[in-house]
């Protein structure tokens, strides 16, 4: 940081390294500046100028968790992470993954305060996770977690334990906060023992109509420097030497630990059909709108309502609370 500033740089594409680009837009959900554009060589979505890898340490230590969590404790972000980690066990299970770890370790990038790691330990695994965020590590460690505080780097200078010991890496919401994603899954490929697991999830950009109400915008956030669909996410990790076995657009997807490295292109020239599905969207989200402003209509009624009922000095109580429990009922029954 300087002067009170976080320090930006302009990067080649993620994917390809293609210097050819279209910006899509150059703000985030927040207002802040943050130019995202996409690759015309391979479609991958990318932030660029983006923050720097200092300055995303230092916006991870003392801003990141409040700007995206609205100032909850690390226990309630904690109850948050065991809901996911849930969720992920399940797909692992579904696709024959848990199954095949047996005694094996299951680490987890940016494990925030721990909740994955609890879930998993309470079935059975050993786990290791790591975090930037000094708050996050030390809970995790006051629930008896091992975590330690850093990225990849702080695992991978660790002695305390046999990285042939690694049954599963996990990197939940966390993959599109890498400043060099390529770089960071080639050393782990490196790492990891054969028939060992990845599983990588992100937010997915064929998914914004789903979780995001069809709005972009609502989607970009400064700290997140890459945003992919499931093809890109796809290419990137076959490239570094995965094998691709599962994933959907949400997106996650599982890949195994395999010697040889993808020779597929990473290039194609889809970016039209991305920006194409992008302004369909921003289509969708402005006919919703005022549609989701009608329904607000009957609510806004019924309030006035429910209050001229409650201050009348005629109605006699028992109808007042007759009222106002059907007013109610109406509301979670229609409007809910």
């Amino acid at each position: 940081m300087l002067d009170g500033r976080y320090v930006s740089e302009v990067v080649k594409c993620p994917l390809c390294d293609g210097n050819s680009h279209i910006t899509l837009s150059e703000k985030d959900f927040y207002g802040l500046p943050v130019k995202t554009v996409i690759c015309r060589n391979c479609s991958m979505i990318y932030a660029n100028p983006r923050l720097s890898r200092d300055a995303l340490v230092g916006m991870y230590a003392n801003e990141y968790r409040d700007l995206d969590r609205v100032h909850p404790t690390s226990g309630e972000y904690f109850e948050l992470e065991i809901k996911k980690a849930e969720r992920i066990a399940e797909y692992l299970t579904k696709n024959g993954v848990l199954s095949k770890l047996n005694d094996k370790l299951i680490i987890e990038i940016g494990c925030g305060a721990g909740g994955a790691l609890h879930h998993f330990k309470k079935l059975g695994f050993n786990t290791m996770g790591c975090d930037l965020s000094p708050r996050n590590v030390e809970y995790g460690v006051s629930r008896g977690l091992d975590i330690r505080y850093g990225d990849i780097d702080a695992l991978m200078l660790s002695l305390d334990f046999n990285f042939k010991d690694i049954g599963l890496v996990i990197y939940e919401q966390v993959f599109e906060h890498l400043s060099e994603p390529k770089l960071e899954l080639e050393r782990l490929h490196g790492l990891l023992p054969k028939n060992s697991f990845l599983y990588i999830g992100v937010p997915g950009i064929k998914n914004i109509a789903n979780h995001y109400g069809s709005d972009f915008l609502r989607f970009l956030q400064l700290p997140h420097l890459c945003h992919f669909e499931l093809r890109t996410l796809v290419k990137l990790v076959q490239s570094t030497g995965f094998s691709f076995l599962c994933g959907d657009e949400s997106a996650r997807a599982i890949f195994s630990r395999s010697g040889v490295r993808s020779l597929l292109p990473v290039s194609d020239s889809n970016y039209l059909a991305t920006i194409e599905y992008l302004r369909i969207l921003e289509i969708r989200r402005k006919v919703a709108v005022p549609f989701r402003r009608l329904k607000e209509v009957p609510i806004i009624l019924g309030m006035g309502l429910a209050s001229k009922i409650r201050n009348s000095r005629f109605i006699p109580q028992p109808i007042k609370s007759a009222a106002s429990r059907f007013l109610k009922f109406a509301y979670h029954q229609f409007f809910k």
